[in-house]
This record gives C-alpha cells, sequence and structure tokens, in this order.
C-alpha cells in the first residue's frame, strides 16, 4: 500500500467535517481483524528480507530495511498475545511513526482501509482491556468486531522509555506553574501514568478523563455549573488518537465555543512529528508536543501561564 496513498487519506481526515477514524485493517495468526490508524501508517509491503538482531527483544524478530532506513520489525501477533506468526514469507509489514520512530509491525494479511465515524470507536471490553494492547474496538458492517491497536502500549513493551529526566527541566519555569488548572485527555494508560507524573511534579491541578467525547461532556458540565470551573482552566493537554472522538476533533469543538477562547490546547502525541510536518496550520492548536518532551512542554505551559492570555 502507497506512502502517498496513506498520507492522503490521513490529511483528508483531518481536514474533513465529519468525525471519522480511518484504520487500516489486517489479522495476525486467526480469522480476528484488528486496525491501526492510518494517521500513523508509513506504508504496508510484503515482508522484506531481515537482517537479525541477536540478543534483542524476543518480540523484535529483525531489521528490515525500508526506504533506505532501517527499521525494526516487531512480531506484533507475539507482542499482544496471539498465537504463532505465520511464515515470513507470506507476512506482511506495516511500517509506523512514532515520536522520532520508525518501527514494522509483522501482521499476516493486510486488508484495506476503512473509515469509521467516531461514535461507533468505543472503549474495549473488561476482557480485552486486561491486556492493554486494545485501545479501542469497532465493528464492520455491525458485526465482525475490529481490535484498535494500542501502539504506544505495545512500543513500551518493545522499546521501554527511559526515565523522566525531570532534573533537565528550568526550575524556574517549574515554580510559575503550580496552581494552574489543566485538562488531561488520554486514553493509554501508561502515557496518562507518565504525564500526570509530570504533572504532579510541577504542581499542576489536573482532571484526567480518557476520551475528546469524555472530555467535551465535561467541559460542558462545568460551563453549566456556576461554580467558575471553566472560568478557572487555563489549559488542556490531549493526546490525538482516541475513541469516540480524537484530539483533533475536540479541538474543533473547543475552538467553536466563546467561553473558552482563553484555554491553551497543547497535542500531546506520538504522532507529534507528523502533525508539524504534514498539517500544523489546519489543527489550530496553540502547540504541538511530541510525548515525552517535558522540556518542551513545560515552556510552552509557562507561556501560556505567566502571559495570561492564550498563545498566539
Amino acid at each position: 500500500m502507497a506512502n502517498a496513498a496513506l498520507q492522503n487519506r490521513s490529511v483528508q481526515t483531518l481536514n474533513d467535517d465529519e468525525s471519522r477514524l480511518d484504520l487500516l485493517l489486517f489479522d495476525l495468526s486467526g480469522d480476528k481483524l484488528f486496525g491501526i490508524n492510518v494517521f500513523r501508517v508509513v506504508e504496508a509491503l510484503p515482508c522484506p528480507r531481515l537482517s537479525h538482531t541477536p540478543g534483542s527483544s524476543p518480540y523484535l524478530i529483525g531489521i528490515a530495511h525500508v526506504r533506505g532506513t532501517n527499521v525494526p520489525v516487531i512480531d506484533l501477533a507475539k507482542a499482544i498475545g496471539c498465537r504463532n506468526r505465520q511464515p515470513l514469507e507470506t507476512s506482511s509489514i506495516i511500517v509506523c511513526e512514532s515520536g522520532e520512530r520508525s518501527y514494522g509491525f509483522l501482521v499476516q494479511h493486510v486488508k484495506k482501509i476503512v473509515s469509521f465515524s467516531w461514535s461507533q470507536v468505543i472503549p474495549p471490553p473488561s476482557v480485552l482491556q486486561k491486556s492493554c494492547s486494545i485501545s479501542s474496538i469497532a465493528h464492520l458492517n455491525d458485526k465482525e468486531m475490529i481490535q484498535v491497536i494500542d501502539v504506544e502500549h505495545v512500543l513500551s513493551i518493545i522499546d521501554p522509555p527511559a526515565p523522566s529526566r525531570y532534573d533537565e527541566l528550568d526550575w524556574l519555569c517549574k515554580d510559575e506553574l503550580k496552581g494552574m488548572q489543566v485538562l488531561m485527555v488520554e486514553d493509554s494508560r501508561i502515557a496518562r501514568k507518565h504525564l500526570a507524573q509530570f504533572l504532579d511534579y510541577i504542581g499542576v491541578v489536573y482532571t484526567s478523563v480518557e476520551s475528546g467525547a469524555e472530555a467535551l461532556e465535561l467541559l460542558k458540565e462545568w460551563s453549566s455549573s456556576g461554580e467558575g470551573l471553566l472560568e478557572g482552566l487555563a489549559a488542556i493537554i490531549t493526546d490525538v488518537d482516541m475513541p469516540m472522538m480524537d484530539g483533533l476533533i475536540l479541538i474543533k469543538e473547543v475552538r467553536k465555543d466563546h467561553r473558552m477562547n482563553h484555554v491553551s490546547l497543547f497535542l500531546h502525541s506520538t504522532l507529534g512529528n507528523i502533525l508539524n510536518q504534514r498539517v500544523e496550520t489546519e489543527i489550530n492548536a496553540d502547540a504541538i508536543v511530541s510525548k515525552g518532551d517535558y522540556p518542551k512542554l513545560l515552556s510552552v505551559m509557562r507561556l501560556k501561564y505567566s502571559s495570561g492570555q492564550r498563545l498566539q
């Protein structure tokens, strides 16, 4: 599947007024269907020859050379606890971007791209939540269930993030943010944990929700409460890839409400580099920050809070 076609589909999705999620569908070692947000996907191709990497993660089966780049290839079926993989000769890889790196997920068959409205994308049932590898589900033709892969969780198994270096943060900036009111919107458990640790460290007061839809509902409750909760909100830090409503649609909805003109909107995502490169002008966020880049996140939050006005 061509790189250009996937990128064009991603940008079209962003610019479309209708809330929707485009998923690249595939199977692993059985008849179950899985999906990955096309916004993460660079390309899909038959599995090329792999260079082996002795002593690496048991889920890493080798290195593929794709368009002049060395791409680690992950046995996705093994990583999420499915049955053993099919022969490499009949398999494909899906190359995805996360942060500044590219990874290849080994799958059995790449199927097609299917578009869903966000109302069709829901959190997984409790039996699937235990694995942490599935972020949401959708149903194809209201029948066949599609399990959407939590890419961040899978990569945290393969390549655990380094411990956060809070000692690199600007201490003067840190002290200025104590008491700042923030809404955190993040569906990934591991990402939510790391971001919460950062916010606790800098003394920010935050409320946490797990989807754009949940965030929007909470904002409506705050606006009608008469307690000044909405007026006290300084910023929203949101992921992009979430069930029910993604971060891009959430930003569009917030921007429509004049009562939230004072609120800064920060996209915090492993898609940060992709968003900066492709669609920065269309997003209308105050800043786009890659996950884990806490010095930058601290800097843009300080700029907002110290000025007392939304970033321009």
